[in-house]
């Protein structure tokens, strides 16, 4: 039913204010069986006006700081307290949020809060002609409605009419839900399984007056999944999928998907992979053991439509191996490896390569044993070497060969100028070379060398100086140069006496290659009777940093005896060939591709004399009477290289064009000894003594004084070097 109530003096706005000093009261809207009213509280019972408490319809739950509307008006409260309880203050109650069977009670009103209950019906009710305000509401009797306001002493103001109960009006049908089943889509099935998982979306369904609560996908009548985003997993093929919705009410609404799955292109033939089963392989067996160990490699098959998952070695149809670098040790013969490669298809292909395994020469049968030396002379030593018969000078020269067979050891050379040569005549000389490994040098006589090389001519004292070339055609491994300086050699015009000879064997992943001097890479012969080329050799370093390894071989006594007037100035007499007489020369030879490529002193790529070519000199001078790499003496990037001679050495430095120098004139140091003339005997780099980034130079002196009024003490000196050089 519907009450109308009339609250207040007409043309007023009804208010309920607490009398000033009273003790506050409590105001309670109640429905009672005989009426509507509000009044003071318990303490006011004497006036017949004894509290009892008002109940809404509906009520969801107190609402702090928000308008509760009762009917088209708006009730304004200081406090509300739901069942004793105190809520909050300036309360609005919406009739929507109130639930029946719940008790709202107005306290808290008084003088010492000064609260005020105004019911406002001027935003949302209506006021008649008199200034009546109407609340509509719905109670749960018919029974008449009375409005009473008491402040605790006076009735503020009274009206009563009676209440006609009307029905509420029927709540609104309900309506049906919107299903939407989302578009049709469309899925390929790229791993070619057959099917595919897809997910259905009923997202967009709806449904305005209410709630939906069940989603029901089915496939042919068969339920296949619920909820609004299922997952499902459909085969290839067009599909209808439909989707029923309902709402909290019991209605239901239908739609459908179509959703294909495609079976997709088939993927591409499978390639056969490609075999590569390396490069043919030949070894050694320096051990002589009848076999050796061999690296196969097959990195470079390849597969360009997927991976190779098998490697299979065979020999004759067996397998040997499997894996990509397999190590197999092979006997000495020549071996035909198959490969065959598998990839992860299933198709394979094939390469072959052919290991060869050479046996090794055995060394020369050991000649009688009369050498030289007794090996427990020498406690100290990690090695001891000794020669196989009298007077053969083994060790007479000795020296670092680098490292000959790229093994990362370093190697030595060892010359033995009066080695006779089995079935030969004597003093041929020879020259041994004996590698470095993980336990240093091993062996314990010249037979145990790597190589062996020997002299050709008797007399030839091949041997008489060894050293190590550097790498002159840079192939990796080092390389040596041995001297001969009584070699004779035959020229156009007849056979020379002692020219001399010096000779470049190369080396290679088995050591130094050759026998002896008809066997070497490049062979320099003096041309000049007596001019002992060959005394001294070394390796230059790389005096024109082209990346090649040069060569300097010594001739201390290139030249002829000449004869001069008496007069003055004097005319001497030089013939032909005699550059200096007897002065001496250093000659330079320049690495390349194809290693060392001169043969005599006219090919020589620098010539270093006494003096300038043209003037007269004392014989004697000897230049060339040793020579060595002086290291990079003023670090520029350039070799430089030390020529010794009797009484003075001369530095030149590397350049571009190589060693330009010809003469003490022009050398980039001259070192003289006042107190002596044997300075230049032996000359050698030294390295870097003094860490300041420039190399310095030895030098022996075996004439030096050292204060004493006669030589012969000898001495040796440091000279370092600097940006300018060697500056002593």
């Amino acid at each position: 039913m519907t009450m109308r109530v009339r609250i207040g003096i007409p043309g007023t706005e009804p208010q309920f204010t607490a009398n000033p000093g009273h003790v506050p009261g409590i105001f309670k809207i109640a429905l009672l069986s005989s009426g509507f009213g509000l009044s003071a509280g318990a303490a006011d019972c004497s006036r017949g006006c004894c509290p009892v408490y008002f109940r809404f319809t509906r009520m969801e739950g107190p609402l702090r700081n928000s308008h509760f509307l009762l009917g088209s008006v708006v009730l304004l409260v200081s406090q509300v307290l739901l069942t004793g309880t105190v809520l909050g203050q300036a309360l609005t109650i919406d009739r929507a949020e109130l639930r029946a069977g719940n008790e709202l009670r107005l306290e808290g009103f008084g003088a010492a809060n000064n609260s005020t209950i105004t019911i406002d019906g001027v935003p949302r009710g209506s006021a008649d002609g008199n200034g009546e305000f109407r609340i509509e509401f719905s109670p749960y009797t018919s029974d008449d409605c009375i409005v009473e306001a008491s402040d605790g002493s006076a009735t503020a103001s009274r009206s009563v009419e009676s209440c006609t109960p009307t029905a509420p009006p029927p709540p609104p049908p309900n309506q049906n839900p919107v299903a939407n089943a989302g578009g049709d889509f469309t899925i390929v099935d790229t791993d070619l399984n057959g099917s595919e998982n897809i997910a259905l979306d009923g997202s967009l369904s709806s449904d305005a007056d209410g709630v939906i609560v069940s989603f029901q996908w089915r496939q042919g009548g068969v339920l296949v999944a619920s909820g609004a985003n299922p997952a499902i997993t459909l085969t290839v093929g067009i599909h209808q999928i439909d989707l029923t919705v309902t709402d909290d009410a019991g209605a239901s609404a239908s739609d459908s998907v179509i959703v294909t799955i495609d079976a997709g292109a088939p993927p591409p033939p499978n390639q056969p992979p490609v075999a590569n089963a390396g490069a043919d392989v030949v070894v050694v067996d320096n051990d002589l053991n009848g076999s050796e160990n061999i690296a196969l490699d097959a990195s470079l098959s390849n597969d360009v439509d997927g991976v190779i998952v098998s490697y299979q070695w065979s020999e004759a149809g067996l397998p040997i191996a499997t894996g990509v670098t397999p190590l197999i040790l092979f006997t000495v013969g020549i071996h035909q490896v198959d490969l065959t490669v598998t990839d992860d298809g299933g198709a394979s292909a094939s390469d072959s390569l052919i290991v060869t395994v050479d046996a090794a020469t055995p060394p020369p049968p050991p000649p009688p044993s009369n050498g030289l030396g007794n090996p427990n002379a020498l406690l100290e030593s990690n090695h001891v070497w000794s020669g196989s018969f009298d007077s053969a000078m083994f060790g007479s020269s000795v020296a670092d060969a680098g490292d000959v067979n790229g093994d990362g050891f370093s190697d030595i050379v060892v010359g033995a100028y009066g080695w006779d040569v089995p079935g030969g005549l004597f003093d041929e000389g020879a020259a041994f070379v004996f590698l470095g490994g993980p336990d240093g040098i091993v062996g314990t006589d010249p037979t145990t060398a790597n190589a062996v090389l020997l002299g050709d001519e008797a007399n030839g004292e091949f041997g008489n100086s060894v050293s190590g070339a550097g790498d002159v055609n840079g192939d990796g491994f080092d390389d040596i140069i041995i001297g001969a300086h009584h070699y004779n050699s035959t020229l156009p015009g007849g056979t020379l006496s002692v020219d001399g000879a010096a000779f470049v064997f190369l080396g290679g992943p088995t050591g130094i290659v050759g026998t002896g001097p008809s066997t070497a890479h490049a062979s320099i012969f003096g041309t000049v009777i007596d001019s002992r080329l060959g005394h001294a050799v070394s390796a230059a370093g790389d005096v024109n940093n082209d990346g090649f390894a040069d060569i300097i071989v010594g001739m201390p006594r290139m030249g002829i005896p000449f004869a001069c007037t008496q007069t003055n100035p004097p005319t001497c007499s030089i013939p032909e060939n005699d550059y200096q007489g007897n002065g001496g020369a250093a000659l330079i030879f320049l690495g390349s591709a194809e290693g060392i490529t001169g043969t005599s002193i006219d090919d020589a790529d620098s010539v270093i004399l006494s003096y300038p070519p043209g003037q007269p000199a004392v014989s004697g001078d000897q230049v060339g009477a040793d020579v060595a790499a002086a290291g990079d003496v003023n670090n520029d990037g350039f070799s430089d290289v030390l020529v010794g001679a009797g009484g003075y050495i001369m530095v030149f430095h590397g350049s571009a064009a190589g060693i330009v120098g010809t003469d003490p004139g022009n050398a980039d140091a001259v070192i003289t000894s006042m107190a002596s003339i044997s300075i230049g005997a032996r000359v050698a780099g030294a390295g870097d003594v003094n860490g300041d980034g420039f190399d310095d130079i030895l030098a022996s002196d075996p004439g030096y004084p050292t204060g004493v009024t006669s030589g012969g003490h000898g001495a040796f000196m440091v000279f370092h070097g600097s940006a300018s050089g060697i500056t002593a």
